[in-house]
């Protein structure tokens, strides 16, 4: 039996390598004992569709932070530390 610790981080690197949502979300199925709770799929789920949604981009010597999607600078812009 083995035994795997989910993290933002490692949802994040599995889309990186582009598995997509569903296909995580299958594998646990399969191979879990019991059934993945409906807050551990929206977790999976919330984690992978934010991976890609936001670029730091490098102007000369200054960082900026650029994304199509408007929702996720918000976010980003609530976030004090970003900010």
């Amino acid at each position: 039996m083995q035994e795997y610790r989910l993290t933002s981080n490692s949802l994040c690197a599995a889309a990186a390598i582009g598995l997509p949502t569903s296909r995580i979300l299958t594998a646990l199925d399969k191979f879990s004992k019991t059934s993945i709770p409906a807050e551990i799929e929206e977790q999976i789920r919330q984690c992978t569709q934010r991976y890609g949604k936001v670029k730091l981009i490098l102007q000369g010597t200054r960082y900026f932070v650029g994304s199509s999607d408007p929702d996720a600078l918000q976010s980003l812009q609530r976030d004090p530390t970003v900010r």
